[in-house]
């Protein structure tokens, strides 16, 4: 049997202080050296797809030309005043697969 003096009490120890600021000091450490790899290739992402929507205005550019034998005018004349014809990336819309807009 026990006696008064011996039972154990389950001890609740926490997280100190120390400890939990440990924690978010090496968790800061990390997030700090990741942040720029992340920036980085958010930054890469960003110049692929610009690079590949010049790419493919200049695919809709050179079709436009083989189907029609000139460019796309750079200006239009005041005879060709309506909405479909107001600039040359309108023309280039069909040739872009964005002839609905």
């Amino acid at each position: 049997m026990f006696h008064d003096h011996q039972i154990r009490l389950p001890s609740n120890r926490g997280f100190t202080l120390v400890e939990l600021l440990t924690v978010v000091g090496i968790i800061g450490v990390l997030m700090a050296i990741l942040l720029p790899a992340v920036q980085a290739v958010r930054e890469a992402a960003r110049r692929t797809t610009c690079l590949n929507n010049v790419k493919e205005i200049v695919l809709a550019t050179l079709n436009y030309e083989s189907s029609r034998q000139h460019f796309p005018p750079g200006k239009h004349g005041p005879q060709m005043r309506s909405l479909a014809h107001r600039s040359w990336f309108c023309e280039l819309l069909p040739f872009l697969e964005q002839a609905a807009l």
